[in-house]
């Protein structure tokens, strides 16, 4: 089975209001044909209301809708063709898995000979072919999705629309059914649109990765891009875990500024504003050692005297929360590289480097 030509999606000026309530306010986005799309954000910041808008549920109070350039605002959801999975899968439980995935077949009048082909590529593109002679109380959670998948595949729609598809399963088959649907969509070259609130699922599939917030679109851009290069507080926080560090901000030569707080200071990268966001991963913590060596001291590296408020060690990873003259930072290390797993109350040298660092504008907490 390959993919459908076309399937380029754009939204002009999208908003749409329930009663008083403004879900989505003026969202432009532009999807090419062949790209795997994730909306992210929280409840409420209007992403569930773009799918549905995408698939004819919604109508739009204005706005543009248009698929290879042309307008289908004006289409039914049938009219569309496009496949669309849900968060609750939605299988008939009286068919098999080999009746689900053919209906929507049967519903366009395809042929007996071709929806049997057609069906046999479907289960195969889902490795479900020996289960298609059982029913959805007979699957487990995972065969359930890849069936759901299945029969939005199996018309060869241009776009897939997937709407939390994961979000009913445990972790680790979550994770293993990100890979295969990551693979799936490599494979076929389909346009793929993913909801999802899960940011590790956002930046395991997706080419791109669009966040919102109260129905407006924050950032829009490559996983790696967006997790390295935050252009807000809220997007930083989403999107992983930051640190954020205030305080008094002063110009330096070549670019840098130094950041300072109490009897501590940081060399950063000078930015749009003067609160720093910093990965806690990118930070290394050492025991002690930092009372002979001045706080940031020197363009490359920063080093920052603390004390160990907590470690948590959860197998791969150590987490350390430490007490400085910034406040709590948070520091994640490999537990292979942790030295010693620190304990609570002792003295730690935190240190990262100063390109680790971006500066965003100041702005309230999530």
């Amino acid at each position: 089975m390959s993919g459908a030509s076309g399937g380029a999606l754009s939204l002009r000026g999208v908003t749409k209001d329930f009663g008083r309530t403004r879900a989505v306010e003026d969202v432009t986005l532009e999807i090419a044909q062949g790209e795997f799309v994730s909306l992210l954000g929280p409840s409420g910041s209007g992403k569930s209301t773009i799918l549905m808008a995408i698939a004819g549920f919604v109508a739009p109070e204005r706005g543009e809708i248009l698929l290879d350039g042309r307008p289908i605002l004006g289409l039914p959801p049938e009219q569309r063709a496009f496949g669309v999975v849900f968060q609750g899968y939605a299988l008939f439980p009286h068919m098999t898995v080999a009746g689900n995935v053919e209906y929507p077949l049967k519903l366009r009048g395809i042929p007996r000979a071709e929806r049997r082909e057609r069906l046999a590529k479907a289960l195969d593109q889902v490795r479900l072919g020996p289960l298609a002679g059982r029913y959805p109380r007979q699957l487990s959670g995972g065969q359930q999705q890849r069936v759901a998948l299945a029969r939005a595949l199996v018309f060869e729609p241009p776009v897939i629309l997937l709407d939390e598809p994961l979000s009913a399963l445990d972790k680790k088959l979550r994770v293993d059914l990100q890979i295969e649907l990551k693979a799936l969509h490599e494979r076929l070259g389909t346009t793929f649109v993913n909801v999802t609130h899960d940011q590790e699922e956002a930046m395991n599939m997706s080419d791109r990765i669009v966040i919102l917030n109260e129905g407006r679109i924050l950032q829009s851009g490559a996983p790696e891009a967006l997790y390295n290069a935050p252009a807000s507080r809220f997007v930083a926080d989403f999107l992983g875990r930051a640190n954020f560090l205030s305080g008094e901000l002063s110009p330096l030569a070549d670019g840098l500024a130094r950041l300072t707080r109490g009897g501590a200071a940081v060399t950063v990268r000078a930015g749009a504003g003067s609160l720093l966001a910093l990965r806690p991963e990118r930070i290394s913590v050492r025991a002690g050692g930092a009372a002979d060596r001045p706080a940031g001291d020197g363009p490359a590296t920063n080093r920052l005297a603390g004390r160990v408020a907590s470690a948590v060690f959860n197998g791969a990873q150590v987490l350390y929360r430490v007490e400085t003259d910034f406040g709590e930072i948070l520091a994640i290390e490999p537990s292979f590289r942790a030295e010693g797993h620190l304990a609570r109350g002792d003295a730690a040298e935190l240190s990262w480097p100063v390109e680790a660092g971006v500066l965003l504008p100041e702005e309230p907490a999530p």
